[in-house]
């Protein structure tokens, strides 16, 4: 029989070494559906995998594109600073009121007056 087995094809072999026919019924339609399952399961991984080997590129070109946008990203807020002291600086603007109390505050000048009658 080792003669007939060595000229035998490998899936043969397999189909000669351990079969499924000496099995009963109930248990040859288990185990194809747990082999059907172990492949889906594989094939899942495999999925799984690309997913993230997709999302970690991304990630990184998002970090890149953040990375190299953060040098040129200004904030609104200092383009209206920049733009309120340039006006303060020409002399045709009209005056900035900035740091006007809001009522029933005392003013900067009455501030100012307070702390220097507490400092004598």
């Amino acid at each position: 029989m080792s003669a007939e087995n060595e000229n035998l094809h490998p899936s043969s072999k397999v189909i000669q070494g351990t079969t499924f026919r000496k099995l009963r019924p109930e248990v040859k339609a288990t185990l194809e559906k747990v082999v059907y399952q172990l492949e889906l399961v594989g094939k899942t991984l495999l999925l799984l995998e690309q997913r993230i080997v997709d999302s970690e590129d991304k990630l990184q070109d998002m970090m890149e594109l953040i990375k190299e946008s953060d040098f040129d990203y200004q904030p609104n807020i200092i383009n209206h600073v920049l733009s309120t002291n340039q006006d303060n600086t020409k002399g045709d603007s009209p005056a900035k009121q900035f740091g006007t109390p809001l009522p029933g505050d005392p003013s900067i000048h009455q501030t100012i007056q307070k702390n220097q009658l507490a400092e004598l």
